[in-house]
């Protein structure tokens, strides 16, 4: 295979190592998002001084893709939502102060927490700012 096979298939969407059709993610506004093959390679990318858009992004592999993204660690924190506090509370963990009970979201009934976002509604109403499911008022009975 000639350097403009490559070329040619690469432009095809065709990764000539494997012989399929890449599918790689893209950003918001439609760009592709640069890619590597091994965690190494992404690592030595990220690592590169003279890489200024990169340097000390972290190595990732993608789930959709199966290729490996760099991306900063404060993309990969996970968020902290109400319901989580609320659950790390009740297991004797230390989580963000609870909000007055007028701050409690309409649809899982959880009250909010210091430093985590919420939303207040046109109406007033308050509700997380994760998706979050409505709370079950209904008693169900046992059958004996």
């Amino acid at each position: 295979m000639t350097t403009e096979d490559m070329k040619f298939l690469r432009e095809c969407g065709i990764d000539p190592g494997v012989g399929r059709i890449e599918n790689h993610c893209k950003r918001s506004t439609g760009t592709e998002r640069a890619y590597f093959r091994t965690r190494e390679d992404a690592e030595a990318f990220a690592a590169d001084p003279g890489n200024v858009h990169y340097l000390g992004d972290l190595a990732r592999l993608c789930a959709r893709c199966d290729l490996y993204h760099l991306s900063k660690a404060e993309w990969l924190e996970p968020r902290l939502t109400a319901r989580d506090a609320q659950f790390l509370e009740e297991i004797g963990i230390a989580a963000p102060q609870r909000m007055r009970d007028s701050f409690r979201c309409i649809m899982c009934g959880t009250v909010q927490r210091d430093g985590i976002e919420f939303l207040i509604l046109a109406n007033g109403d308050i509700v997380c700012n994760q998706a979050c499911v409505r709370e079950s008022r209904c008693q169900h009975s046992q059958v004996s």
